[in-house]
């Protein structure tokens, strides 16, 4: 696990960056909305229930880890 700090439009366009926190696995953000500009501003996570929040769920984390697991 690496916690990057970015710092501007450029950064955030070059890591792919859609607000913060973005979760990377395998340099790609599973929780990605098609189409969504990067930025550096605040991001909200729904959760299965549609819930908003500002981080994905534990649940929503464990399915994408569990899942880049076989690619490792």
């Amino acid at each position: 696990m690496e916690l990057v700090e970015v710092r501007g439009a450029a950064e955030a366009a070059r890591w792919g960056m859609t607000g913060s926190p973005t979760v990377l696995v395998d340099g790609v953000d599973p929780f990605a909305v098609p189409g969504e500009p990067t930025s550096v501003s605040c991001r909200l996570y729904r959760d299965e229930a549609g819930a908003v929040s500002g981080a994905p769920s534990v649940e929503a984390l464990r399915r994408v880890l569990a899942g880049a697991q076989g690619r490792l």
